[in-house]
């Protein structure tokens, strides 16, 4: 069991259900699966919250691999299905090896 606090610890801003000034969406998540595991109640759209937020997280990395262009969640949730499609139950390990090497490479060059 941990305490969470109801005020993020960057900004001091209350957790909200959103909209307000220095709201984080992903501690917002966060809080609210854990009330849910506190009262045994199912999280309120926790996974379309986890849903968007990844693909968030996956759009800076497909940016990355796209030489640092912009890269939205409407490009890359096309992209990650497709790598699915691909792949099959590998495309999140590919997909992160894709990156790493990217990553890697461009470590060496400096």
């Amino acid at each position: 069991m941990r305490n969470v606090p109801l005020r993020q610890p960057v900004t001091g801003y209350a957790i909200a259900e959103g909209g307000e000034k220095g709201y984080s969406e992903f501690v917002g998540m966060l809080h609210e699966i854990c009330r849910a595991v506190q009262t045994r109640a199912r999280p309120l759209r926790a996974a379309e919250r986890a849903d968007d937020g990844l693909a968030v997280i996956g759009a800076a990395y497909l940016s990355e691999l796209r030489g640092g262009r912009s890269v939205g969640t409407e490009e890359f949730k096309p992209f990650a299905l497709d790598l699915r499609e691909k792949e099959g139950k590998h495309a999140a390990d590919v997909f992160v090896r894709r990156v790493c090497d990217h990553l890697q490479r461009r470590a060496s060059a400096y």
